[in-house]
């Protein structure tokens, strides 16, 4: 698992008219990223290493009728999966949860104290809050009203109702890229509850300062579907263990789900390679032959070609390793 016990990463797949899109500022008419169809967004993500996804049905959010079809069929490829997007009634929990959803984020429902106690009874620690602040104040029924509550008095009346999480998201900086709400978080916190921060993430750099905070997790969406960092980074710099970036060269992607980079442990070459032919077995024969690198793929770390160092013995201390067709030669 590449994640830290503590501190989760969460891939943004928010679903709109059939097709995966990031939003600025969760505007409908405001698409910033066009990804495709849902359920190859998520393999994607599962190749790469998620523990967890989060699914945004952006129809339920505006019009208040969820979709289990998106549900499950996103749920079907075996991750825990939360799911928010729409989601108002005790029914609609329930349709949710049997459509596979590990877990069901309420928002404009969190706000009716007597749902939110009778889903509390009914789900447990499967219901989280999802806090959407714009402005200072929570905003509900797909970020479109605002309301008068403050973000940290609704975070301490769900501690106080009993519920286990939170995803609090600043709507206002939500697909902006322009970093994290610090004091929004801050703020939200302070109600003891666990918090899973969303709205901004640029950089690796606001991974590391939201795990700082005390955060239990980030969603990432903009940030990956622009290319910033990868979901393998963004794994990797939660991780307590060193995880090596691996670039896969295009004629072995095949072998790894079609992956440009992987991420794999091992303080040498041999051992990063050992651990990632584990999890894809086809690959092994490309690179190995009688336990030393085949004539076909040369492997570097960083610029030097373990070749002309050690051989599989080279230490990788923290660089990139970097495969590349032997007719590559040493450039």
């Amino acid at each position: 698992m590449l994640t830290h016990e503590d501190f989760t990463i969460y891939p943004a797949i928010d679903v709109l008219e059939g097709r995966v899109v990031r939003l600025s500022e969760g505007r409908r008419e405001a698409v910033t990223v066009e990804g495709g169809d849902p359920v190859a967004a998520a393999e994607r993500f599962a190749a790469e290493g998620a523990s967890w996804l989060h699914l945004v049905d952006l129809d339920g959010a505006f019009s208040g009728n969820p979709s289990p079809g998106l549900v499950s069929r996103v749920a079907a490829l075996g991750l825990p999966v939360q799911v928010g997007g729409g989601i108002r009634s005790l029914e609609s929990i329930d349709a949710t949860l049997a459509a596979g959803a590990t877990r069901v984020l309420l928002g404009t429902a969190a706000l009716d104290a007597e749902l939110l106690a009778g889903a509390l009874a009914r789900f447990g620690e499967r219901i989280a809050v999802a806090i959407d602040s714009r402005d200072g104040t929570v905003t509900v029924n797909g970020w479109t009203q605002s309301t008068p509550l403050d973000p940290g008095e609704l975070a301490r009346r769900c501690a106080d109702a009993g519920v286990r999480r939170l995803l609090v998201t600043s709507a206002q900086r939500d697909g902006t890229l322009t970093g994290p709400d610090a004091p929004l978080l801050e703020t939200v916190l302070e109600c003891g509850l666990p918090v899973i921060a969303a709205g901004g993430i640029a950089t690796l750099e606001d991974l590391r300062m939201l795990r700082g905070l005390g955060c239990a997790g980030a969603v990432t969406g903009s940030a990956i579907w622009l290319g910033r960092f990868t979901l393998t980074e963004a794994l990797g710099e939660v991780s307590d263990t060193t995880m090596t970036p691996i670039r896969i060269p295009p004629m072995l992607r095949d072998h790894v789900g079609g992956q440009r980079e992987l991420a794999a442990e091992g303080e040498t070459v041999r051992q990063v390679l050992e651990d990632v032919t584990a999890r894809y077995p086809s690959l092994r024969a490309h690179l190995f032959e009688h336990d030393e690198l085949t004539p076909f793929v040369n492997v570097y770390v960083g610029r030097d070609d373990v070749r002309t160092l050690d051989g599989l013995d080279t230490p990788v201390s923290g660089s990139t390793l970097i495969l590349l067709p032997a007719m590559a030669g040493g450039g």
